[in-house]
C-alpha cells in the first residue's frame, strides 16, 4: 500500500479458522467458518453450515446449504497510484447471503439449487476508479454434477446456470458453464513407470468480456459489450517413477481456434494463450 504521501503501510491478516463435521448414521452437519479477530479484517467473517440426511438407505443423500459471509473487498478496490492516476476509496464490507437445497445419488450424481444475493459489491470501471453499488444484487443458480472413477478412468463434468439480476451493474459471469475433466491411468516398463494423460474443457456463454485499461494496467467493466461464448481446454500428461515425478500441461491449447480476439475470462488477469507448464518433484532420498 502507498499513501499519497509514498510512505509505506502494512496490515494485519491475523484469522481463526473453525471446522467441523458432526456426523451419525442417517444425518449429519459439516460446519466451516473464517472469524477475523484483528488487524485490518476485525469483524470480518464467513460461515458455511450444511445439513443432511439419507433419504433411502445410503443411496440418496438430500442436502442444505447456507452461506453468509461479510468481507472487505479486495485491496485492488481500495486503491491505486501511478504516474497520472491516483485514487483511494475506503469500499465497506461486502455482505453475501445464500442458501441452497439439493440431492447426491450414489456419490455419482448431484444436483443442487441455490439462490441469494450481494450487497455493497465494489468493481472497477474504466474512470481509473472502483466503485460500489449500494442496491443488492441477486443470484440464482442450478448446478448438476457427476463424478465417476471406474478402475483407472477418472471422469468429472459440472454444469451450471446462473442468473444475476445485477440492474446494469455487470460483475463478468457467465450465464452458463460446462466443465469437464477426465484423466486415464496405466503403467509401464513392468509397472515401474506410470503415466497419467488427460483433458479439462470449459465452456461457457453469455459472458460480457472486461477491458484494459492501459495506464493503470487493470482490467475494468464497461457497458455496451455484447456476450461472448469461447472453450478453455488444457491437456496433460502425468510420469511417476519411484523417486521421480513430473507433470507437462498445455493450457487454453484452442485459444485463437474459433476467434481470433484472446479470451479474457479471469477478473483482473487475462487467460494466457497456450501456456506450457512443466513442474518436476525428485526425492534424492525417501
Amino acid at each position: 500500500f502507498l499513501s499519497q504521501n509514498s510512505a509505506s503501510g502494512k496490515f494485519d491478516f491475523s484469522s481463526v479458522f473453525l471446522s467441523a463435521n458432526i456426523q451419525g448414521q442417517r444425518a449429519g452437519l459439516d460446519y466451516a467458518s473464517t472469524w477475523y479477530l484483528s488487524g485490518f479484517r476485525t469483524g470480518n467473517f464467513s460461515l458455511n453450515l450444511v445439513p443432511w440426511v439419507f433419504l433411502k438407505g445410503r443411496f440418496l443423500k438430500g442436502f442444505a446449504s447456507l452461506k453468509l459471509s461479510n468481507l472487505l473487498p479486495d485491496y485492488r478496490y481500495f486503491f491505486f497510484r501511478g504516474n497520472q492516476f491516483y485514487w483511494q476509496n475506503n469500499p465497506r464490507s461486502t455482505q453475501g447471503f445464500f442458501s441452497s437445497v439439493g440431492f447426491d445419488l450414489l456419490s455419482f450424481l448431484k444436483f443442487e439449487f441455490g439462490r441469494g444475493a450481494y450487497s455493497k459489491l465494489p468493481r472497477l470501471n474504466l474512470d481509473v476508479d472502483s466503485v460500489e453499488f449500494s442496491d443488492n444484487l441477486k443470484y440464482s443458480y442450478s448446478k448438476l454434477t457427476l463424478e465417476k472413477e471406474l478402475s483407472n478412468f477418472f471422469l468429472k463434468v459440472d454444469g451450471c446456470i446462473q442468473l444475476m439480476d445485477d440492474n446494469d451493474f455487470q460483475i463478468g459471469i457467465p450465464k452458463s458453464n460446462l466443465k469437464l475433466s477426465c484423466n486415464y491411468s496405466f503403467s509401464l516398463l513392468n509397472s515401474k513407470l506410470s503415466l497419467s494423460p488427460g483433458l479439462d474443457l470449459d465452456w461457457f456463454d453469455g459472458l460480457y468480456p472486461y477491458s484494459f485499461h492501459a495506464p493503470t494496467g487493470l482490467f475494468g467493466y464497461r457497458s455496451g459489450l455484447t456476450q461472448r461464448s469461447g472453450l478453455i481446454a488444457g491437456a496433460f500428461v502425468g510420469f511417476r517413477l519411484k523417486t521421480f515425478r513430473a507433470t507437462l500441461r498445455v493450457d487454453n491449447f484452442l485459444d485463437r481456434v474459433f476467434n481470433q480476439n484472446p479470451i479474457l475470462m479471469i477478473d483482473g488477469f487475462p487467460v494466457q494463450s497456450r501456456v506450457i507448464r512443466f513442474n518436476i518433484i525428485w526425492l534424492f532420498w525417501d
